[in-house]
């Protein structure tokens, strides 16, 4: 099947017949015909603002909405958001446990513990022993340097909604409580820092999430309004530190962080689901 390129306008055009329900007034412009697109009927998810959501051309590809334009840049966690890293981080933990004779850990205690940083992963992975935890966390790092990317793989959509957002100008950065070598590599070797910038890990500023502060320089360097930004994670701590900074948050279910009983003011099931709210 031949493939165009086309551009594709939203109006407000009556739904033509046989067009799912639902949704109207979406078209393109291939070879200058006014012809129907075909949408998928994916679920709204809970919290998830109405409207047109789960939108595909007839060449399978996502159609960005109207309403995400709204936000001018979009900052995004890393682990557990853009990639899951939960089989690398389990093998240097595991690893660095071996060191001192402890026994392993399943691969889901190991990534119930990421989310405030790599010394706060090694202090969990360690309760209960008199581990120096400096020592500890060196092992720890040179272990994980060694396995950034061996199990390691972006989500679904990941790679299709950054070069739509990147099309329509909206700004993305990471701003992860990782620390910054591997993230830079990380992101290198999967070829997705060209997506962000700027790109802060742990080590970036003297913050971490929830600490509004790393995420107030974003703010600065953009020069955009609060009201036109939005945080992206999988963890409470994404949720809280927009919250701190005062603009709004988006939650991923997919990823393996938690809410902790602080509510996001969107939640989405898959990562494409972005262009829609």
């Amino acid at each position: 099947m031949r493939r165009y390129k086309c551009p594709i306008i939203h109006n407000n055009i009556p739904r033509p017949k046989g067009h799912l329900p639902g949704i109207r007034g979406v078209r393109d412009l291939r070879r200058g015909t006014n012809n129907p697109i075909i949408h998928n009927n994916i679920p709204r998810p809970k919290g998830h603002p109405p409207g047109i959501r789960g939108v595909r051309d007839l060449r399978g590809e996502l159609i960005i909405q109207q309403s995400i334009l709204m936000y001018k840049g979009i900052i995004f966690d890393l682990d557990g958001t853009i990639i899951d890293t939960r089989e690398d981080l389990a093998l240097a933990i595991n690893l660095m446990l071996q060191d001192y004779s402890f026994p392993t850990q399943a691969t889901e205690k190991v990534a119930s513990n990421v989310g405030n940083g790599a010394r706060k992963l090694v202090e969990r992975s360690l309760s209960g022993t008199e581990i120096n935890i400096d020592e500890a966390l060196q092992r720890y790092n040179k272990h994980y340097s060694e396995h950034l990317t061996d199990n390691t793989y972006c989500y679904n959509g990941v790679v299709e909604t950054l070069k739509k957002l990147k099309s329509e100008g909206i700004r993305c950065a990471i701003l992860t409580n990782k620390p910054e070598k591997p993230t830079l590599e990380i992101l290198r070797q999967m070829n997705l820092a060209k997506y962000f910038d700027p790109i802060y890990g742990a080590d970036s500023t003297p913050f971490l999430k929830p600490d509004p502060g790393a995420l107030l320089l974003i703010m600065e360097q953009w020069k955009i309004p609060k009201g036109n930004l939005l945080m992206v994670g999988d963890n409470y701590t994404d949720i809280h530190v927009a919250k701190n900074a005062g603009i709004k948050s988006a939650f991923f279910t997919f990823g393996y962080g938690v809410k902790d009983h602080v509510e996001p003011d969107y939640t989405l099931d898959e990562f494409s689901q972005l262009l829609d709210i």
